[in-house]
Formats: structure tokens, sequence, C-alpha cells
């Protein structure tokens, strides 16, 4: 399949677009001004609820400490929005051609809820990279849920012993 004219090879027109509604709520949110520490704050809890996928509850009172750090040891916070941008205007836009060399063990973690970046994206990269396992995590969104965590590390730690035996 060939991309776009901008995209050698494999073009990402094959996947998935973000979810409509989750975008739109992402714009909304980031053309909001914000002046406080707690706007940012409270910014970061919705971003991280609005990409958390289905999967065991939203730790509201877990994510609002982590904004708190990230808010108060970031150099310039509102620069994080730029995130997607950059990815945006990145070339290539689809880099899956150029994994087709890699040589490291790889484990590709995608939830099957991620709104950002759909399953497929996930299933995709997997197949990209020779040898890669795909650790599908049921109902996780963008963010790794820690009802997941015993699972990653395990197969992370399987991956490393499969490969220093």
């Amino acid at each position: 399949m060939s991309g776009g004219r901008d995209r050698p090879g494999v073009g990402a027109e094959d996947l998935p677009r973000p979810d409509p509604a989750c975008m739109e709520k992402l714009v909304m949110l980031g053309a909001k001004p914000v002046a406080s520490r707690e706007e940012k704050i409270e910014n970061l809890v919705e971003l991280s609820r609005m990409v958390a996928g289905s999967a065991g509850r939203f730790d509201e009172a877990g994510q609002r400490e982590i904004a708190r750090i990230v808010v108060d040891q970031a150099v310039n916070i509102d620069a994080s929005m730029n995130h997607a941008f950059a990815i945006g205007n990145s070339s290539p836009s689809d880099r899956r051609p150029l994994l087709k060399d890699t040589g490291v063990p790889t484990l590709v973690i995608h939830g099957t809820h991620d709104p950002l970046l759909p399953y497929p994206h996930g299933v995709a990269l997997a197949e990209s990279i020779p040898d890669a396992d795909l650790l599908t995590l049921d109902g996780g969104g963008h963010d790794l849920n820690e009802i997941f965590l015993s699972r990653v590390t395990g197969r992370m730690l399987a991956l490393l012993h499969k490969n220093h035996a």
C-alpha cells in the first residue's frame, strides 16, 4: 500500500484516526487560557481522565498527585501542549518502514480503548518490528492503569530473560 505524497511506503492512512470527541475535548482543553497552578493541575487530571480507557477505576487522587509534581517541576508546562503539533509536523509521518531493521527485543504494549492511538496502531507497530511481541491490554487507554502493572512487568521480565538466556 502506498502512502500519501509525503508518506513513503505504508501510509498512515491505513490506520484509524483518534477519537473525534476526545480530540475535540483536547483542543478545547488546550485552547482554554490557564494561569493558576490549580488550573494547570486540573487540566492535567482532566487529560488523564479523557485518555484513561475503560479498565479499572480512574485514580483521580493518584493522577492529581502526579499532576502536582509535573506542574511544580516543569520548566514550562504550557510547552507540553506542543507535543501533538510536533508529532503532526514531523517527517516522515509514518515511521513503520524505518522499523523493519530493528534488531532489539521489543515489547509493544497497547490498550484496546486508546482514544488517541486506536488499538490498530499498536498492532501495526508490532507487525513492523521483526519478532516484536504485542501485549494487548483489554480496556486499556493511552496511559498505563495500575491494574496492568503486574502483567506488563511480567512480560518485560520474560522478554529480558528470553534474550539473556
